[in-house]
């Protein structure tokens, strides 16, 4: 005779497995360690809507890069190469597009000074740079631009015996003014959470403070609360709060909240969700800008 076990021995075993489950989940120790030689793609927007002096400003700028990981010690070389580029800004008095996948024909952009700095941003794309970040997450160090800088103003103008003319110095500053080490960081930091070295469980919470070294000296406080962790992946709510580390005729406050999903097993993130109110005066004039910052990173191979 079969038996079968009653309702309650049912429910005995449901719940003994929830438990064990919830056990093993219950807590993590995250560490930055993606796999040796994997391929990654990591996909950026960043968009918002300004209002300065009554006048409305509108801007939506991408980033597609390839990440190829390297072991380096204990922590972790990033080669990030441009697969696609572009920003889209509307201003009072003027517009600004760039699309990589969409460029401007040399001919126009070589004899056109309002179209300059697009004709020369557009040909990032395929060219390389470095950053090496700790176990931690923590990105310690971004590789000098100066390279990529060169080889975009190479790749323009398509002769290296131009390399000292009054042309490639105008050509180099301008892929520095969008392409730079501090520019790229203060990018990447907003959507790579650094870990705190110790067991975490549902509740528990990360702080962090760190300065944009590009533009306006913005001091970032944020916190971020482990709100999931599953068998693939750890969940984190943000909120943060922002300030200028020096006013002049800049008077800033930042407000932030969001979501960032790292993978459990390597660190890497997989996705994050950031909305910024900026409010305050810029240049003497009353401002406030609506953003949101959006990313997603998966693996290629």
């Amino acid at each position: 005779m079969t038996l079968r076990p009653s309702v309650s021995s049912l429910l005995a075993i449901v719940c003994v497995t929830i438990v064990m489950v919830s056990c093993k989940d219950a807590s993590v120790d995250l560490r930055f360690v993606p796999d040796d030689n994997a391929l990654y793609e990591l996909s950026y927007e960043g968009s918002g809507t300004g209002v300065r002096n009554g006048a409305t400003e509108k801007h939506s700028i991408s980033y597609i890069w390839d990440l190829q990981t390297s072991k380096d010690s204990n922590a972790t070389s990033i080669k990030a190469t441009y697969k696609r580029f572009k920003i889209d800004a509307l201003f009072p008095k003027d517009t600004l597009r760039v699309d990589t996948d969409h460029p401007i024909p040399d001919s126009i952009g070589r004899n056109t000074p309002a179209l300059m700095a697009p004709w020369v941003w557009q040909s990032v794309k395929g060219l390389s740079f470095g950053f090496r970040m700790n176990s931690l997450g923590k990105i310690e160090k971004m590789a000098s631009f100066t390279q990529l800088q060169t080889e975009l103003a190479k790749k323009i103008l398509q002769d290296s015996a131009l390399v000292q003319t009054d042309r490639f110095s105008t050509v180099l500053d301008i892929a520095a003014s969008q392409f730079s080490a501090s520019a790229t960081q203060d990018l990447l930091q907003q959507v790579f959470i650094e870990f705190p070295g110790r067991v975490m469980k549902v509740g528990d919470t990360v702080g962090r403070t760190y300065k944009y070294s590009n533009g306006l000296p913005l001091v970032i406080v944020q916190m971020f609360k482990v709100s999931e962790i599953t068998d693939t992946q750890v969940a984190f709510l943000m909120g943060g709060s922002g300030f200028l580390e020096e006013s002049g005729d800049h008077s800033l406050k930042v407000e932030q909240q969001g979501k960032v999903i790292v993978n459990r097993k390597t660190g890497m993130l997989e996705s994050a969700y950031l909305e910024e109110v900026i409010t305050g005066k810029l240049d003497g004039q009353t401002f406030k800008q609506d953003g949101t910052v959006k990313a997603v990173c998966r693996r290629l191979n």
